[in-house]
């Protein structure tokens, strides 16, 4: 099956933990440099990638006679702790790096560490959010289920 759009909004989520970054860093006062945003977009594309392949192969190993709300809380039930496992040990091995007295490492280590945890935070919760509207979406379209989000918003005269 043929994913385009979700794969794109995982790219644009990669890319939104990267301006997490920069706001967060900028907010505390650590100074970016020219190696942050040569090097740190294609680290994040890596790891992002990674975690929502993942997250997709979770999702399409549960049961398909599950609605999509109940598969998506199977397949965070199955990789959602190691996700979260994996970033806080990466983020842990970034800012063991903002001990270091060069100021560029420092900058590099904590805009590193600040992206990977909002990429991770977003991949949990976005993310799955988009493989059940995504889901609902084609099962729609293919006219063998109701949407679960209701055309008048779920207002009830």
């Amino acid at each position: 099956r043929r994913r385009v759009a979700l794969a794109v909004c995982g790219i644009v989520m990669v890319g939104m933990s990267l301006v997490a970054s920069a706001g967060v860093c900028s907010l505390l006062g650590v100074r970016a440099t020219l190696i942050i945003s040569e090097v740190i977009p294609f680290l994040m594309l890596a790891i992002g990638v990674d975690n929502i392949f993942i997250l997709v192969w979770a999702y399409d190993a549960t049961s398909p006679q599950e609605t999509a709300p109940q598969r998506a809380g199977a397949a965070l039930a199955h990789v959602g702790p190691s996700i979260m496992c994996a970033a806080a040990a990466e983020a842990s091995a970034f800012l063991l790096g903002a001990v270091c007295g060069m100021p560029a490492v420092v900058a590099f280590s904590c805009f590193a560490a600040v992206s990977v945890l909002a990429g991770a935070v977003l991949q949990l919760t976005l993310f799955t959010a988009l493989i059940c509207i995504e889901e609902d979406a084609v099962l729609y379209a293919s006219g063998l289920r109701e949407p679960m989000l209701s055309k008048d918003g779920g207002d009830e005269e």
